[in-house]
């Protein structure tokens, strides 16, 4: 945890609120979100898909990643209503 009252913790606060750049930059620099984003786009939609397209990625790590990008409104979870439980995750813009 940083401290909030450093003047390092206040420039980056200002980065982030005043340049588009920065702020993505954060968003996207967490190791493996680039490679999810990018197999999300070529079709692996689904959690497995996206586990067997990764292959050094752990099951944990990519769990924790993909709930980043959904916090981050990078991609979106879509319940397909299946009678099997099936989940699909696409990529949005």
């Amino acid at each position: 945890m940083k401290k909030t009252t450093s003047t390092n913790f206040e420039n980056k606060v200002w980065l982030d609120n005043s340049c588009g750049l920065s702020s993505a930059f954060n968003i996207l620099s967490g190791r493996w979100k680039l490679n999810i984003i990018w197999k999300i786009k070529e079709g692996a939609n689904r959690y497995s898909s996206l586990r067997a397209a990764i292959p050094g990625i752990t099951e944990k790590v990519l769990y924790e990643r993909v709930k980043e990008l959904e916090h981050d409104g990078l991609i979106e979870r879509q319940d397909l209503q299946l009678d099997k439980p099936h989940v699909d995750r696409n990529f949005s813009f």
